[in-house]
């Protein structure tokens, strides 16, 4: 259940020293459980290979293996750029004794991606303007997108709502192609 969730996700280790030019912020347990129980009643995520895109210090990577502990997830790719975010990763990892999930060190814009993924997370700054480290306003744009040709299934896309007016039309036409 959501409560049981928030709950285990409690345990997680956020980001140490937040980096700004990487618009890396923490998602509270209780807004993580929300989205991963509502994620799993519209597309169930038992069997599937999942990616968690800019995973930071795992709290939807482990979020999914905890969820789905009952049922049967193929696999979890996290995949992220910044190594101090994957060593909380890792440490939480040994700490919670998972197995199901590999943390792929790697800049998500230059990486191929392996066939099959079926759910692909997304989630941005609470920032008003999300300007990442290219310096790009349209940062989570070139994320989606990049999400939408490495999935055959679906892509959740979360961030402050603000934002997503700006980005409104921009994600419509991605979304059309």
């Amino acid at each position: 259940n959501q409560k049981e969730l928030e709950y285990k996700l409690s345990q997680i280790s956020g980001f140490q020293n937040p980096k700004i030019t990487l618009d890396q912020y923490s998602t509270s347990p209780k807004i993580a459980a929300s989205i991963l129980t509502t994620m799993n009643e519209r597309t169930p995520l038992a069997n599937k290979l999942i990616a968690d895109f800019g995973a930071g210090t795992g709290m939807f990577s482990f979020g999914l293996t905890l969820y789905a502990h009952r049922r049967v997830i193929s696999f979890v790719h996290a995949y992220e750029i910044d190594i101090d975010a994957i060593q909380t990763f890792k440490e939480t990892q040994e700490f919670l004794e998972i197995t199901k999930i590999d943390v792929i060190n790697t800049d998500i814009l230059t990486y191929n991606f392996p066939n099959g993924l079926f759910v692909i997370l997304l989630g941005y700054s609470s920032n008003e303007s999300s300007v990442g480290r290219f310096g790009s306003e349209d940062i989570d744009l070139i994320f989606v997108e990049k999400a939408i040709k490495a999935c055959n299934g679906f892509v959740f896309v979360f961030h402050k709502e603000t934002r997503l007016k700006v980005n409104k039309k921009k994600l419509e036409k991605l979304c059309e192609q």
